[in-house]
């Protein structure tokens, strides 16, 4: 639940758990893509193309992707 308090749990490197809070902009815009349409009835935050959850590799590929595209127009990403 987003709210006071609230963080990001994951296992990294080693399985070590990790918690990071979020702040107030990040839950807003989580909040803003929960509320989105086909969101609502899942578990999965960020689901692949066929509805399950996104694998390293797939975060990967899409941040590879959005990387390539912001380094057009921002210098400091070149």
């Amino acid at each position: 639940m987003l709210g006071r308090g609230a963080h990001v749990q994951c296992v990294g490197k080693g399985r070590k758990e990790r918690s990071t809070p979020l702040t107030r902009v990040a839950q807003q815009a989580l909040w803003r893509w929960l509320k989105e349409p086909g969101k609502r009835d899942t578990t999965t935050l960020f689901p692949n193309i066929h509805g399950g959850r996104l694998s390293a590799d797939g975060v990967q590929a899409l941040l590879n992707k959005y990387v390539a595209k912001a380094r057009q127009h921002c210098v400091s990403l070149r």
